[in-house]
C-alpha cells in the first residue's frame, strides 16, 4: 500500500510542486525574519534603550506575531493538501481561510494542544533515561567509578533513551490526523480533531511512522543532488493521502460497527 500511495501523492503533485514549494519559502522567510527581530534590535541599540520588562514584552509580542502568521500557514497548507488529495484543483483560498479572525485561534490552538501532549509523552519516556544520565554524571563527580561500571552505565542509559525514543515516536502518532481533521471539519474544536486523530490511528501507528521514516532517503538525498523544493511538496502529499486511507478505514470502521 505504500507503495500506491506514493505514486498517488507523486501523481496529485505533478504540476502543483512550485505551489506547493512557495508554501514553505513563505513559511521559512517569517520565521527567518521573526527570528531575527530581537537581533535587530540589539545591533540597532534599540534594545539598550529599553527596560528589562519593556524589551521582555517586545519579545513576547514577537514570538505572538509568529504564532499567528505561521501556525494558521501550517494549517491552511494542511488544507491545500487535502484538497488536492480529494483530487479537486487547490488553490490559496485554502491557506487564506484560516486566516480569518475567528479561525486563526484554532490554528494555534491545535498546534499547542498537540505540542502540549507531546512534551508529556517525551517527559514519560525521556525521563528515566535522563535520570539515569544523572545519576552517573553524579557517581562520577562525587565518589567516581570504575572505567567498567561507568561504561556499563552508559551503555544502559543509552539503551533506555533509545528504547524510550522509539516508544515517544510511536505514540505521537496518534495525532497524526488531527491536522488533516481540522482542515476537513472547520468547525470543530481542537481538542475534538486530536480525540479524533487518536481514534483513527489506533493500530496504525507503526505503519505511520514506518511511512514517513520511508521518505529519509529522499531527504537525505537533499544533502547531495535534490532540492528540498521537491521533496518537501511530494513528502507532504504522499502523507496526505496515506491520512485519508487511515481516515476512510476508521470511517467505515464506524458505519459499520
Amino acid at each position: 500500500m505504500n507503495s500506491t500511495l506514493k505514486l498517488r501523492g507523486k501523481a496529485l503533485i505533478a504540476g502543483r510542486g512550485m505551489r506547493a514549494s512557495s508554501m514553505l519559502l513563505v513559511s521559512f522567510t517569517v520565521s527567518a525574519l521573526t527570528g531575527i527581530a530581537p537581533a535587530l534590535l540589539n545591533l540597532t541599540g534599540t534594545a539598550g534603550s529599553l527596560t528589562p520588562w519593556v524589551r521582555l514584552s517586545l519579545n513576547l509580542l514577537i514570538l505572538l506575531c509568529a504564532a499567528f502568521l505561521l501556525l494558521p500557514l501550517k494549517l491552511g497548507c494542511e488544507a491545500w493538501f487535502c484538497c488536492s488529495a480529494s483530487e479537486k484543483e487547490p488553490s490559496i483560498l485554502q491557506i487564506l481561510y484560516w486566516y480569518r479572525p475567528k479561525r486563526m485561534p484554532r490554528g494555534v490552538g491545535l498546534w499547542l494542544a498537540v505540542r502540549l501532549r507531546g512534551l508529556g509523552w517525551a517527559a514519560v519516556f525521556f525521563l528515566p533515561g535522563l535520570a539515569m544520565a544523572g545519576g552517573a554524571a553524579y557517581a562520577v563527580i562525587t565518589e567516581g567509578i570504575t572505567r567498567r561500571l561507568l561504561l556499563a552505565f552508559l551503555s544502559g542509559t543509552a539503551l533506555v533513551l533509545v528504547t524510550g525514543a522509539v516508544f515517544f515516536l510511536l505514540t505521537v502518532q496518534r495525532y497524526f490526523l488531527a491536522a488533516a481533521i481540522m482542515a476537513k471539519q472547520p468547525a470543530i474544536k481542537p481538542g475534538e480533531a486530536i480525540r479524533q486523530s487518536v481514534r483513527a490511528t489506533e493500530g496504525h501507528c507503526f505503519a505511520a511512522l514506518m511511512f514517513k521514516l520511508s521518505f529519509a532517503p529522499w531527504f537525505a538525498l537533499c544533502l547531495l543532488v535534490l532540492p528540498v523544493f521537491y521533496v518537501w511538496p511530494y513528502y507532504r502529499q504522499a502523507c496526505t493521502c496515506l491520512k485519508f486511507e487511515m481516515y476512510r478505514r476508521y470511517e467505515m470502521s464506524r458505519y459499520t460497527s
